[in-house]
């Protein structure tokens, strides 16, 4: 399958078929997580549970696993992944946390989970909570506490390609089981076609659910065990940086950040506009990342909370990723006390620009070029592999 670029979400593009499907869908809905009561009271707990006995009522099952109440009315087939996603999830960040000295407390049970079958019903659902369906695959309402998604194959990235799949069942439908062996040749071809298409489908979809369930999982799981306050202001760098960690599998069994998310490392190194193999970046080459919007300096992406759309929002993820992972693997102890240290925010109570600054340097050291170009060589001289 020949892909545009290494971002699943950025473009589509199936070959063997006359379709080509463009799309641009962040990871994260990063405003609805980051949200925070008008009233400063924390979120309920209770509010999915409401939102979830509603939609059971309306024909949705609940399926519940060690750690999640996931509604649905897909088919099990497309239930099934989404469970194996979210409990790996759980258990990878539970073992992170542990290697970290975090005391989670008491183990999170009964996270709310919605996954619609149809994109509408997800939209409908998407606009009352604020959140525009088109730009977002999937997120986490910070403040209701659910995790909702649609089933991915039938979302509007894929339209183009389901219809064309349809078109060639039509087609094979109307040549028969009989014919001329002209007519078996076209019949050979189009399921040819159609295999082709599927294939590589069903490929796209599992990587567009690995990055959007896992991280939006991430967050739920990570604010649930106490990792992040919910209401709080927490750091927008840390919170979507350690999520995308989630995004790959995270395997290690002492809660060691150990998987490279490749696709975000990409970001990174494009947003320093590095070339490929380069594990060295030049004074010239940072001013004019900096000069053409593309990076964003050190400072502004601690204190940073708006990371714009498209290719701006994918360079700060990119860096925002490689910034937390850098801090876990060079700075292991300042880092877990940091993480800890953020656990001390108030709900409801903005922490100002400097406040931000002078608690990343109380842990880790003056965030200044020396700092920059540390954890900069630090990240490139990770092998990158598409």
């Amino acid at each position: 399958m020949k892909m545009a670029n290494h971002h699943p979400y950025r473009a589509i593009q199936l070959t063997g078929a006359r379709c080509v499907a463009s799309v641009a869908v962040p990871f994260a809905a990063f405003m609805t997580s980051m949200t925070v009561q008008a009233d400063g009271a924390p979120p309920k707990a209770n509010d999915g549970a409401l939102q979830m006995s509603e939609l059971v009522r309306e024909g949705f099952r609940i399926r519940k696993t060690d750690h999640f109440s996931i509604a649905y009315d897909t088919s099990y087939d497309t239930l099934r992944p989404l469970i194996g996603r979210l409990e790996g999830t759980y258990d990878a960040i539970e073992r992170f946390l542990a290697f970290n000295r975090v005391d989670a407390g008491e183990r999170a049970l009964d996270l709310p989970v919605i996954l619609f079958d149809r994109f509408d019903d997800y939209a409908t659902y998407a606009k009352g909570a604020g959140v525009d369906a088109t730009s977002v695959a999937g997120f986490y309402g910070h403040s209701t506490n659910v995790a909702a998604f649609c089933n991915t194959s039938a979302s509007p990235p894929f339209a183009d390609v389901n219809a064309e799949m349809e078109r060639l069942q039509n087609r094979l439908a109307a040549l028969g089981g009989g014919g001329s062996s002209a007519s078996s040749d076209r019949r050979k071809g189009i399921v040819q076609r159609l295999s082709s298409l599927r294939a590589q489908r069903d490929e796209l979809v599992k990587r567009f659910n690995r990055f959007v369930i896992q991280h939006e999982a991430a967050h739920q799981v990570l604010f649930n065990l106490g990792a992040h306050v919910r209401g709080a202001d927490n750091p927008l760098w840390f919170v979507e940086g350690l999520a995308c960690q989630f995004e790959v599998s995270q395997t290690d069994p002492r809660g060691l950040l150990a998987g490279v998310n490749h696709m975000r490392l990409a970001d990174f190194r494009d947003a320093l506009g590095v070339a490929p193999g380069e594990k060295r970046l030049s004074g010239e080459a940072y001013v004019k990342a900096v000069n053409s919007g593309t990076w964003v300096r050190l400072r502004d992406v601690i204190t940073g909370s708006d990371p714009g759309r498209g290719e701006e929002m994918a360079y700060y993820y990119g860096e925002a990723w490689a910034l937390v992972r850098y801090l876990h693997h060079r700075r292991g102890d300042a880092f877990a006390g940091y993480l800890r240290l953020l656990r001390q925010r108030e709900v409801g109570r903005t922490v100002p620009r400097e406040q931000s600054i002078e608690a990343f340097r109380s842990a880790f050291g003056e965030p200044d070029a020396s700092f920059e170009r540390d954890w900069v060589e630090h990240t490139l001289k990770i092998r990158h592999t598409e």
